[in-house]
This record gives C-alpha cells, structure tokens and sequence, in this order.
C-alpha cells in the first residue's frame, strides 16, 4: 500500500492484518514515514498494550471500519476477587455451585474446543445453566452444558486474589487433551487444582480450576526470568521525531522485551535487544518458560513487524 494512503489515516482507529495469516491489530495511527507505519496498539479489553510498527510494502489489509471495531469503545471493565474456595469444595459440580454462589464473569473451556464467555445461572440435574455475553456483557446466548462436558473453568480476575500468599513456583501445566498452560498452584483438592493461570504478556489475571483425571502432567519451571508490567509511552512521548533505530536503542537501554515478525519466520522471536549495528541486532532470545535460550542475529531488513509491549526485564 501507499505511504500517502495511511498519512490520511492518522489518529485514526483501524486494523491492520499481520503479513499473511489471520492474526489482526487494532490502533491508531501515530506516525508513518517513509517506510513504517506506527500503531498505538490496543487489546481485546480496549487498553492500550504497547506499540506495533509495520514495514508498510507488507501490509496487505487493512480495516477502515468495523462493527467490531466501533464496539471495542463500548467495552465494559469488571473488578471480580477471588477468594480462597471453602475447603468442602472437592469437586468440579462443588465449584460450579460457588461460581453461581458469587455470580462470578468465567470462561468455559469445552470438550469440543470452545471457549464461552460468560454466566453459571442454575443446575437442574446433572445440567448447567449459561448465559454467554459479548464485550459488553450483554446476554447474546443461553445453553445448557453437561458438567462432564466442561474441561476447564477460568475466573477472571481484574480485581485482587485474596488469600493469595503461599503461591507455589511457576509451573507447566499439560492435559491429556494436548491443552498446555502455565501459572502458580494455588491449591489441590481431592479432585481438583486450583490455579493461578498466566497469560504471556499480559496483565490479565485467571483463577482455573481443572479435574485432575484430566491433567496429564505437572512440571515445575526453573529459573524463570523476572518480567514486570510497565507503561513504556514516557519512552516515545516525542514519536514523531524518534527514528525506528532510536526505537530500537530505547528498548536496548531500558530492557524492554520487543516481538518481532517476518513472513518467513517459523514462529515470532521474542526478547530483548542485546546489541545494534547498521543492518542487524542482536536479540536474546525468551522461550515460552520465560527462559534466555539462546543470542540470534537479525538483519534489520527482515524486521516486518515490530511489537514492543508493557513489559520490561527487571534487573
């Protein structure tokens, strides 16, 4: 696409598809030169997490406008606590009754591989009542579940886990189906564990609870490196006049953890920037334990998107 085409797009909200895959970006418009375009970043929740910057001769689609787009603005934020379930609660059907108990917003992992957002409203039997809501929290579905057709249940957490001392270490947690998560145990029952689920990058927060006929296996994770969340806008408060090398210094100098993506890349290489040259850098490289595994030396050239989000090495 044309470099005149996106500076008519500035401050604007669209959405960018990454190279050729279905994976789509949602921001603003905040710079383009003469080669990238910079993207305020913003996710599912409508919060801005970080910046994108694409090389524009690799995009290939673009969303002006979008239902779906238009209703980010509309997204409605909880604040929902956790607290430690009582020690009666043993089961699957136990837990189940306390989320309807305490109405809590969860996420429904299905034997079929669905996931549905939404609310546990009452048992009849060996049935579950759901009210499934979109961003907004409005009703779009009611159904009805088998409690042995649901694999995993997820609490959103936006608020604080009470009780949430004695954590155990990070851990890799496998199920027979082939899922794989990682977070802290929280708890183990007499049919169940309960878990602190932690999303890659991302500050969100998920209390789940599995049956433990399910889980294939659990492996403790050595070592894991420090990473917390930190606003990195104070660093590119002036983006106009910052270069993408200057770009690339600054995420260097404070540690910042970048993702970058080339069409020919079989995954995103994820870390941080060890050192710069003219036409390449090296990275070092973070692998899904939040292990350093390895330097990789990447041509500049190859750079065609550029993720930096909130989060930052802690030294």
């Amino acid at each position: 696409m044309k470099v005149n085409f996106f500076y008519s797009q500035i401050n604007k909200k669209i959405g960018i598809y990454h190279l050729e895959d279905s994976i789509l970006s949602i921001g603003k418009i905040i710079k383009v030169s003469e080669n990238y375009l910079f993207l305020k970043s913003y996710g599912t929740d409508n919060l801005e997490d970080g910046i994108k910057i694409f090389l524009i001769e690799k995009i290939k689609r673009v969303i002006l406008e979008a239902d779906y787009i238009k209703k980010l603005e509309n997204v409605k934020k909880i604040t929902q606590h956790f607290e430690k379930l009582s020690e009666k609660i043993n089961s699957f059907e136990d837990v189940c009754e306390e989320i309807i108990k305490r109405k809590y917003l969860i996420l429904l992992n299905l034997k079929d591989g669905d996931i549905e957002e939404g609310y546990l409203v009452k048992k009849e039997s060996d049935y579950y009542y759901f009210e499934i809501v979109n961003q907004e929290l409005e009703v779009v579905s009611k159904e009805i579940f088998d409690v042995n057709y649901i694999e995993k249940i997820k609490i959103f957490v936006h608020g604080t886990i009470i009780n949430e001392k004695n954590y155990s270490p990070f851990s890799k947690i496998e199920l027979f189906s082939g899922e794989i998560f990682r977070g802290n145990l929280l708890d183990r029952r007499k049919k169940i564990i309960i878990f602190k689920e932690i999303k890659e990058f991302s500050n969100d927060s998920y209390i789940s609870i599995v049956r433990k006929e399910d889980i294939k296996e659990i492996t403790e994770i050595c070592g894991k490196e420090k990473i917390k969340y930190m606003n990195i806008e104070k660093y590119f408060q002036n983006i106009s006049n910052i270069s993408f090398l200057d770009i690339l210094e600054i995420c260097m100098r404070f540690k910042i953890f970048i993702f970058i993506d080339n069409v020919y890349f079989d995954e995103t290489k994820v870390g941080i920037v060890e050192k710069i040259f003219d036409e390449y850098i090296y990275l070092k490289m973070l692998d899904e334990n939040y292990h350093f595994i390895e330097k990789i030396k990447i041509e500049i050239s190859e750079i065609d998107i550029l993720r930096i989000k909130n989060y930052v090495l802690e030294i």
